[in-house]
């Protein structure tokens, strides 16, 4: 067998079925049977359930996209149309249109596109005395608006007891003004009206404080919320142990516990830790040992500081980091009552940011209890903060130095004139003793 470029593959790299990147579809889904059961369930009951129109929320790399494409195979082989978009950038409303377009049936291709009456026009030629006119007649087209053809595949889904799953990924990026739009649309087609369009999306908890409190985007709030959990370890185990199974390798049981307990629930983690122990031991020539499962956690962990940890560290203003900083002293975790005495806000304030911490998962608590201690998330580990903390120090304490220096030269440069000028509140700035006239500047 070759790759790509022609090279040979040998049986390690052809036989890895650990897939770590964003969105690929993973060797087998564990742990979220659950969520995918209760999606199709409401697909399945129609637009009158709440689950019709749904919003799946998780972190980066939580299997947000796995489940959206799970779920879109099990509608398109139920012989519904699909629909799949994402708001990662503008123009939303167009990548729904060319969807429409590519898959419409051909039955209602012709009702897609709305024709005018003939309309008419003269056009005259004059060469002095003599003219001549001419009668010129031509039929107009004009494509419907995007709102107009979802009604009409809707219905035409409705006649053939059918329905349009429409699937948008990457809600959280999405602007303002286009979701709005989408979201008076399908409030109109699908609650209002009662056609068999279903809508789930997809995003970051982040738009839990963004297009989910949104007043003119009700539509998003009423959706069902689908919040992904971290996989529970049992089903993380048997993902490790039947994928190196399937490839034809072997791992002992210690190994695989080591593998499963450092993923902590994060499928992508889990993911990155599998491909990386199958191919540093060399498997399936040699079993996945513990010694290339600890190499497999640590590069694992720089992968996700570079690709995960920072982009989320970045979002963070200082209040946040403040509070990461208090339990990174307290060894990460620290009593709720020791943080608000250390935490520059209110109560009800600081109850909202440990809410949207926790929503991002930087934080987590042991209990809902408002008085239950904070402790560091999956998405900002100890180790991390740390760092993140020291580089900090060490930048303020160069930019400190920076500035000593640059008071301590003004403090030791040559002494200015300083006379006043007739110019109110101008004084000479050049040094003193020069020659010539003084001045301002």
């Amino acid at each position: 067998m070759k790759d790509l470029l022609g090279r040979p593959m040998d049986a390690n790299r052809a036989g890895n079925l650990f897939t770590p990147g964003f969105g690929l579809p993973p060797h087998r889904l564990v742990g979220r049977e659950d969520d995918l059961r209760e999606l199709q369930d409401g697909l399945g009951a129609g637009p009158r359930d709440p689950r019709f129109t749904s919003v799946i929320i998780g972190h980066r790399g939580s299997g947000k996209t796995v489940l959206l494409s799970e779920i879109r195979g099990i509608a398109a082989e139920a012989g519904w149309v699909i629909l799949r978009a994402d708001a990662t950038t503008a123009n939303l409303q167009d990548r729904i249109d060319a969807e429409i377009r590519e898959f419409a049936n051909p039955a209602v291709a012709g009702d897609l596109v709305e024709e005018r009456s003939p309309s008419e026009t003269t056009a005259a030629l004059h060469a002095g005395p003599v003219g001549l006119s001419r009668r010129l007649s031509k039929t107009v087209h004009n494509t419907r608006s995007l709102t107009k053809k979802l009604e009409i595949i809707g219905n035409h889904a409705a006649e053939r007891g059918s329905a349009v799953l429409l699937c948008v990924d990457e809600l959280q990026a999405g602007h303002r003004d286009e979701l709005r739009r989408l979201a008076s649309d399908l409030q109109r087609l699908t609650k209002e009206d009662g056609l068999p369009i279903a809508f789930i999306g997809a995003g970051l908890p982040a738009m839990q404080d963004t297009i989910l409190r949104d007043p003119k985007m009700t539509f998003f709030q009423r959706c069902h919320p689908q919040h992904l959990a971290p996989l529970p370890y049992p089903s993380v185990l048997s993902f490790f142990k039947q994928t190196i199974a399937d490839a034809g390798g072997s791992c002992d049981t210690a190994t695989l516990e080591r593998m499963a307990d450092a993923t902590d629930g994060f499928a992508y983690r889990m993911q990155l830790i599998g491909r990386r122990a199958w191919t540093i031991s060399g498997a399936p020539d040699r079993p996945v040992d513990m010694t290339s499962a600890e190499m497999a956690v640590t590069a694992a962990e720089r992968h996700l500081r570079t690709q995960v940890y920072s982009d989320i560290w970045d979002s963070l203003d200082q209040i946040d980091r403040h509070v990461l900083r208090v339990a990174a002293e307290h060894g990460g975790t620290v009593p709720r009552s020791t943080l608000g005495a250390a935490v520059p806000a209110s109560a009800s304030s600081l109850a909202t940011r440990l809410n949207r911490l926790r929503r991002l998962g930087v934080i987590t608590r042991d209990a809902d209890s408002p008085q239950a201690d904070v402790r560091l998330g999956t998405l900002a580990p100890l180790d991390f903060v740390n760092e993140q903390l020291e580089e900090a120090a060490s930048l303020e304490s160069g930019a400190s130095a920076e500035l000593a220096v640059s008071v301590a030269a003004r403090r030791t440069a040559a002494p200015r004139c300083g006379r006043r000028l007739k110019t109110k509140d101008a004084y000479c700035i050049l040094r003193a003793g020069h020659s010539g006239n003084c001045r301002s500047r």
